[in-house]
């Protein structure tokens, strides 16, 4: 959305648009990504269009190849609480997570 521009104003000055999605499979088998970045670019000389339009997807598939970075910010585990499919699963998880354990009164 380009839509707090005004006529004439700068693309660089856009507000960027930032869309995660969350999905149960691969998209791409050959390219397989726990939390890509994909961004619009020209073909020939692989120029980025833009900053201020992304796609980042979450393949809750592939936690497996979390970087250190997804870790330190916990990426990999908020992905395994879309995977759960029992309370007890939950507990598991959340036993040791400070956002989601007992220290906050989080109904389990």
């Amino acid at each position: 959305m380009y839509d707090n521009l005004n006529r004439g104003s700068n693309y660089k000055n856009v507000i960027p648009v930032i869309q995660i999605g969350i999905l149960d499979f691969t998209p791409f088998d050959e390219h397989p990504s726990f939390y890509p970045t994909y961004k619009m670019m020209e073909e020939k000389d692989h120029h980025v269009y833009s900053d201020s339009f992304v796609i980042n997807t979450l393949d809750l598939t592939r936690t497996d190849l979390a970087t250190e970075t997804d870790k330190r910010y916990n990426l990999d585990e908020w992905a395994r609480i879309f995977k759960v499919s029992t309370w007890d699963e939950l507990k598991e998880l959340s036993r040791d997570n400070i956002f989601l354990g007992r220290q906050r009164r989080v109904c389990i």
